[in-house]
């Protein structure tokens, strides 16, 4: 199988970022959101608020993709943890895979490269927050060496989501050479 490249985003990414998120979101979550909030999500709204969210980024947040074939295959977001409830320096904002590209090593490449980052940041242990329901991404976050560390529910667009968080206490496997990451195509950063 060919390679794909981590890359750090730019902000002519973005509509396509937006398109993706929104693509995958509604495929990921259809069966766990009601319809009318992942209709409400579009793509003009997606690429308004990451650009706006990069513009406001700091030195301590990243956002990177993956491209095969100069097309957007998947994305993720890290930085400084946000929620005060977890005891982790870090923070996975987001972690998005096109679903037929997902199972192909591309979702652990870019938790490999934020998990590198991170550490480069001086955060040797991060967290993230995952829909309870999200069967499939909880499995992938468990292989991966993530611990299931809080849970709680909020409430967005009237509807109550209940989130459970999966924590690494120290990064240096997920960001090491590769070698807990085994498995699928090769990613060149």
């Amino acid at each position: 199988m060919d390679a794909f490249q981590i890359r750090p985003v730019k902000t002519t990414d973005a509509r396509e970022l937006a398109a993706l998120h929104v693509r995958t979101s509604r495929m990921v979550y259809a069966d766990i959101l009601p319809a009318p909030l992942l209709d409400a999500m579009t793509i003009t709204e997606r690429e308004t608020r990451w650009i706006d969210v990069w513009a406001n980024a700091g030195a301590d947040e990243a956002t990177l993709v993956a491209e095969e074939d100069r097309r957007l295959i998947g994305f993720g977001h890290c930085g400084r943890q946000r929620d005060g409830s977890v005891p982790f320096a870090g923070e996975f904002y987001a972690v998005y895979v096109q679903p037929e590209m997902q199972r192909s090593g591309t979702g652990r490449a870019l938790m490999q490269a934020m998990a590198r980052f991170l550490v480069s940041r001086g955060m040797t242990a991060a967290s993230l927050w995952v829909m309870r329901d999200n069967r499939g991404a909880r499995r992938f976050y468990e292989a991966i060496g993530g611990r299931l560390v809080a849970e709680k529910s909020e409430a967005r667009g009237g509807v109550r989501i209940a989130e459970v968080a999966y924590g690494w206490d120290d990064l240096g496997p997920l960001s090491g050479d590769g070698a807990a990451l085994s498995g699928g195509r090769r990613a060149t950063t």
